[in-house]
């Protein structure tokens, strides 16, 4: 389930990189019984998010355990993805 935020972050990285973004999330989280076996969780203050590493572009999610919802929150370039 993508967020507003998410829609409009992959909207910023161009059509080619959102083609290759949607594309890896289909494959690789869609139908996944465990979202976690492809991403990192992180620290501190963002540790309620888990980072998936897609070509140069980074996703930040939330995984809610109860139902296993994968929230879309983020996706920019690496080099950009922790500023904010």
């Amino acid at each position: 389930m993508p967020t507003a935020q998410f829609e409009k972050d992959l909207r910023k990285i161009g059509q080619s990189n959102a083609v290759e973004v949607l594309r890896w999330i289909s494959k690789h989280l869609e139908h996944s019984e465990d979202p976690r076996q492809h991403g990192k969780p992180l620290k501190y203050a963002l540790k309620q998010y888990w980072r998936y590493r897609v070509g140069d572009f980074c996703l930040l999610t939330e995984i809610q355990d109860e139902h296993l919802i994968l929230t879309l929150v983020t996706v920019a370039h690496r080099r950009h993805i922790y500023r904010n």
